[in-house]
């Protein structure tokens, strides 16, 4: 490599991961085990009437998105997950298919609204972004977690696509409750993992739950900092309003009464490199609370 990592441009930049998650409620995860273009599903392979009714899904619904995933090593049939982030009821469906013209048959927006509880899953997924063809940082900061993520959590784990924010590689999904972490050294996946398992995220890690718009994220966040607030369901989206240019005002359903918070975002006056491929630039953002 000839010249200096997003990532390593990013963190010397000080963008921060606060409020950085994609804003995603439903995920829509395929097994491929070919290799992915840089951008997934535009470049596969997947026959032309299976990726339109992909893409005829994605198009009626603005909060959804599609991963592309594989294990190592590869297993029989091909897995679908539909992972659905809220937060109140997170849910996870899988199916395994045959063959790719399978999914012409199945309708993802009534798997997401739970019309086949059959279906249920009830164990977490972790995805760990590795696609190289989209931004390097993601190959080289992400292989080692999956291959740590493999020993620990077994064939729950999984390769994926780009997440979004390559710059914060290496970025893990925990599904289905949507919550997106990013720059998590090797040394504290054991901690975040028993975390989850025990029902509490790590503040330090966490980019954001992706079933909310970025303020609310970053507002999530703040408030978890501040408090000391680890529970992933200890907080639930009241309501976001905007209150004047970079702005907000959310509120939050949280243990024992409502708290609502003031923040504001900020864009810093210089840029960095944000991706290892081509001469993207980005101004770093960060968050801050205001006084109530």
């Amino acid at each position: 490599m000839d010249h200096v990592t997003c990532t390593a441009s990013s963190l010397e930049a000080g963008d921060s991961l606060i409020g950085s998650a994609p804003h995603r409620r439903i995920w829509l995860l395929l097994e491929v085990d070919a290799p992915w273009g840089p951008q997934a599903l535009a470049d596969s392979d997947l026959p032309t009437a299976v990726r339109e009714h992909i893409e005829a899904f994605l198009a009626g619904s603005p909060e959804a998105g599609i991963l592309f995933i594989r294990q190592q090593p590869a297993r029989a049939g091909l897995r679908l997950f539909v992972a659905v982030g809220d937060a109140r009821l997170p849910a996870l469906y899988a199916l395994t298919l045959e063959r790719y013209e399978d999914l012409l048959s199945l309708d993802f927006a009534g798997l997401a609204r739970g019309e086949r509880p059959d279906c249920r899953d009830e164990e977490p997924l972790y995805l760990i972004c590795t696609h190289g063809k989209r931004d390097q940082c993601c190959a080289l900061a992400g292989m080692p977690v999956y291959a740590a993520l493999r020993e620990r959590v077994g064939e729950r784990a999984w390769r994926c696509s780009h997440v979004g924010g390559h710059r914060f590689a290496p970025t893990m999904v925990f599904l289905p409750e949507g919550l997106c972490y990013g720059r998590m050294p090797l040394e504290a996946l054991d901690d975040v993992l028993d975390r989850h398992r025990a029902g509490q995220l790590a503040p330090r890690w966490l980019r954001g739950r992706s079933a909310w718009p970025q303020p609310a994220q970053a507002a999530a966040t703040l408030l978890r900092q501040r408090d000391d607030l680890a529970a992933i369901d200890g907080l639930q989206l009241l309501d976001l309003q905007s209150d004047g240019e970079e702005r907000w005002v959310v509120t939050f359903d949280a243990p024992g009464r409502t708290s609502q918070v003031r923040l504001r975002r900020l864009t810093g006056n210089t840029t960095y490199r944000s991706s290892c491929i081509g001469d993207k630039v980005a101004a770093p953002l960060s968050w801050e609370l205001l006084p109530s």
